[in-house]
């Protein structure tokens, strides 16, 4: 017996639900194999990952796939798929009415693949579809539009790496001003710019169903206004990805800054990601910050937190009283007397302290510890006014991080 039909089979004893291949060519027979495999088999999951599923080897794979019911997930990234295996996998997709998630990121998928796997819309059950890195460039966007008119299941679209452009997200805005389905939408690296922000902003003003919108690294700039623009009209959109978006040299911590102050408290909206976005040692992002987690407790804010300049000042005082013994530190008599540089941040760490279900995920245990470890000894002249529960709090929370 093939040594490829042995593991087939061993993998159907032993009930095995998940297969992920990486990096390794299919062969004909492996191909054979793994199409028996999926017949009569409780696999939900199936990825192939750089497998070289070029000429047939993708129909003999999924000839079985219009019976199968357990299959859910179906991943096929970068395995050059072509016009011929796309016609496969549609011929298959049409008629199987089980499987939920599709990924094809990094075949390069033509317009008339495009054309050809938007049209069986209407046919498709997935609820989950990646393109991502696929190259669909501007003319794509009409296909996908196709398909956000007549599917009628599609929550969740993955669109990153595909330059659309302006002329692609148009009739993409256009389709998805009426779309009551889509849920989720990637959008990220798409070179949008700010023209394509606001016709995809002017769009979605219209729309009630979307809650997750990435728009990552898309040179968007100024363009951030324009999404919270959106989001004081939008109460449905609950986390949005504004990633990489700062243009070359530039701030883009006031532009940011508006947009937390148009937004305002709203607690329906809790995930921002706004990494690379502040430039080194940008004095006034921690204030920004600091301001929108304390007037929006249910906020979630992703973004790389710098302490360099704050650390090496630590640092500094701190080499100056490495005599003093935590020991006998007088805590309630020194907290009033730490520099006023510190005091954001210290507040900063304490509302991150007390969210311990926040997605922030900014600083470890450690990093914490460590900080407040120079904070302690952080003596300077001026002097700021804290009251003692305050100071208490800020004291208890350290404990609880270091408690020896």
């Amino acid at each position: 017996m093939d040594i490829n039909d042995t593991l087939c089979g061993l993998l159907k004893e032993r009930g095995i639900t998940s297969v992920i291949i990486k990096g390794r060519q299919m062969t004909d027979e492996m191909v054979l194999a793994m199409n028996k495999l999926l017949n009569g088999s409780k696999i939900c999951l199936l990825e192939l990952f750089e497998a070289q599923l070029q000429g047939n080897k993708i129909d003999v794979l999924l000839h079985n796939l219009h019976t199968n019911i357990t299959l859910k997930i179906l991943r096929l990234p970068y395995n050059d798929l072509g016009i011929e295996g796309i016609k496969h996998l549609c011929g298959s997709l049409s008629i199987n009415k089980t499987l939920q998630e599709l990924s094809l990121e990094g075949n390069e998928i033509e317009e008339e693949s495009l054309s050809l796997l938007c049209s069986c819309g209407p046919d498709l059950c997935l609820t989950s579809l990646s393109l991502a890195n696929c190259n669909l460039q501007p003319p794509g966007g009409t296909h996908i539009a196709n398909l956000l008119k007549s599917n009628t299941t599609l929550k969740s679209l993955g669109l990153p790496g595909n330059e659309l452009k302006l002329e692609g997200i148009t009739p993409i805005s256009q389709a998805l001003r009426n779309n009551t389905l889509l849920t989720s939408l990637d959008l990220s690296n798409n070179l949008l710019g700010v023209p394509g922000i606001n016709t995809l902003c002017n769009s979605l003003l219209h729309n009630t169903t979307l809650q997750t919108l990435d728009v990552a690294s898309n040179q968007i700039g100024e363009g951030i206004i324009e999404i919270a623009q959106l989001l004081v009209f939008n109460k449905t959109i609950q986390s949005i990805g504004l990633r990489d978006n700062r243009p070359p040299r530039k701030r883009l911590t006031p532009t940011l800054w508006k947009f937390f102050q148009l937004i305002g408290n709203r607690p329906t909206f809790t995930t921002v990601n706004i990494r690379k976005n502040i430039l080194p040692g940008d004095g006034e992002y921690p204030s920004m910050i600091l301001t929108v987690l304390k007037n929006n407790y249910m906020f979630h804010i992703h973004q790389d937190f710098v302490f360099d300049r704050l650390c090496s000042e630590g640092f500094k005082l701190f080499n100056k009283m490495n005599q003093v013994k935590r020991a006998s530190f007088d805590w309630l008599a020194h907290w009033s007397t730490l520099d006023s540089s510190f005091q954001e941040t210290i507040l900063f760490l304490t509302l991150i302290s007390n969210k311990p279900s926040s997605s922030l995920s900014l600083l470890t245990k450690d990093t914490l510890s460590h900080f407040f470890s120079y904070l302690i000894f952080a003596m300077a002249p001026r002097q700021f006014n804290w009251d003692n529960s305050k100071i208490q709090s800020l004291i208890a929370t350290y404990c609880h991080y270091n408690p020896q």
